[in-house]
Formats: C-alpha cells, structure tokens, sequence
C-alpha cells in the first residue's frame, strides 16, 4: 500500500521532516534530516511584504501607458490598431489618416567616425597574422 503525501507548503514540509527527525535515533540520520529542513528554511524564496507588492504592482503599472494597453489588446484581439496606439517605441497609429506617426522626434543619428573605434589598418585582411 503505498501512501501518497503530499506537502503543499513550505510549513507542511518542515513539519514532515521534525516528524522524521524526531521518530530517528540521534545520529547522522536525525541531523541529515534537520541539516535539509534548515536548507529549505535558507534558500526557499521569501514572500513578497506589501511595500514589494505595491512597488511591483507601480512598475507594471508606470511601463504599460495607455498607448501600451492598446498595443498589447490590438496584438491579442487583431484587426485594426485603435487610434494612439504603440506599435514600435517611437510610433504611435493614427486612425483618422491609418498611418503610422512619430510619437516625437527622433533622436540624432551619428554621423562623425567613431573615435573610439581603430580605422581599418590598409595591407592586412582581418584573419591575417600580425
């Protein structure tokens, strides 16, 4: 006959492991038992307090503006973006004009060298030995 228990959290399984430990004779057996009980107790995720719950709650809220909503309900129920909604970061959909618009204006593009990178030294080839 085999019994199936099952510990569905984490006090339940402390609890089994105390009742292992206590019907064992003191010894490498009992303390192998407490040592995975105390193992359990330090590497076992903490519950999050409510001043973590909210902060987690401020930040899903804060990434996800209103362009984000539409863009996540567009993308799961289809058909045509309402208006002011975020496809890419800079764009958002017009729907009176069914275009794609700048949100705002683009950042600048560089177009000097790059003085932190080396030009290209004339002769070698990249796989070449110097």
């Amino acid at each position: 006959m085999t019994d199936s228990i099952t510990c569905k959290s984490r006090a339940s399984a402390n609890a089994a492991l105390e009742t292992i430990a206590a019907n064992l004779p003191r010894g490498t057996q009992r303390a192998a038992f407490l040592a995975v009980k105390d193992w359990i107790n330090e590497n076992y995720p903490k519950d999050f307090d409510e001043e973590t719950r909210a902060r987690l709650q401020r930040i899903y809220d804060d990434t996800f503006d209103d362009a984000g909503w539409k863009a996540i309900e567009w993308q799961v129920h289809g058909g045509e973006p309402p208006s002011g909604t975020r496809a890419e970061v800079p764009f958002l959909f017009n729907a009176e004009t069914k275009t794609w618009e700048l949100e705002t204006e683009m950042p600048p593009v560089w177009t000097e060298p790059n003085p932190n990178i080396l030009p290209k030294t004339e002769g070698y080839e990249d796989d070449d030995e110097i």
